[in-house]
């Protein structure tokens, strides 16, 4: 890596004399800090350093905010869960839960998922009981000795998860919707937003310069 930043600095010198016209975009901010040490030790007169970003921090930029801390949007999420379920879980016995759906919601927004068709095509998850022919017999084992470890341990939290699975489109809709009025974000969420008005975006003035982002995961 070391290697490949000191060369990549070293390229850029020497396309682009003058620096402080440039963003350049590692993938983290390790990376950021070793770039520009190299690039500190090649020039050989006083000159502005460029802007050295990570590719979050682009994204944040344009959409003027930054994601919430995890214990806020947990319990954001639980209020809403709270509003829409009957008997709600405590919030102690929700918190396994309510990480996982974040992840979940973060994930569908990282790969611009359309989660309305997404949670109405797993609403009608009983179909898939009745038709089982295109999965392997491991594939059945496992999705009957799944609901056979409900079964044997309590039939009351098999009906538990299915009534909280159901909920979920809702409690995604209006999640984002309290997030949205409150100023409140998930990384995800932000990534939706800044593709999701690209077009309307102001073009950059400064030069933009992606360097190692093979293969990104934004998280």
């Amino acid at each position: 890596m070391n290697s490949f930043l000191k060369d990549t600095a070293s390229q850029i010198l020497a396309n682009y004399p003058v620096l402080d016209q440039l963003v350049l975009v590692l993938p983290n901010r390790r990376a950021g800090l070793f770039f520009a040490k190299h690039l500190g030790t090649l020039i050989d007169q006083p000159q502005w350093m460029p802007q050295i970003r990570t590719i979050e921090e682009v994204f944040y930029n344009y959409a003027g905010n930054r994601p919430s801390d995890q214990l806020t949007l947990i319990f954001e999420l639980y209020k809403i869960y709270s509003e829409l379920h009957f008997h709600p879980e405590p919030f102690d016995r929700f918190y396994y839960w309510g990480e996982m759906m974040l992840k979940d919601f973060n994930d569908l927004d990282n790969f611009m998922v359309d989660a309305d068709r997404l949670y109405h095509q797993l609403e009608e998850v009983k179909n898939i009981e009745n038709d089982l022919t295109y999965l392997t017999r491991s594939q059945i084992s496992l999705i009957q000795d799944f609901w056979r470890s409900f079964e044997v341990k309590d039939k009351l939290h098999q009906e538990k998860f299915l009534k909280f699975w159901k909920l979920l489109r809702t409690i995604y809709q209006q999640f984002r919707a309290t997030l949205s009025s409150t100023g409140l974000a998930y990384s995800g969420m932000l990534y939706r937003q800044v593709v999701e008005r690209l077009k309307n975006l102001e073009k950059p003035t400064q030069h933009y310069i992606f360097i190692g982002l093979n293969a990104v995961s934004l998280t």
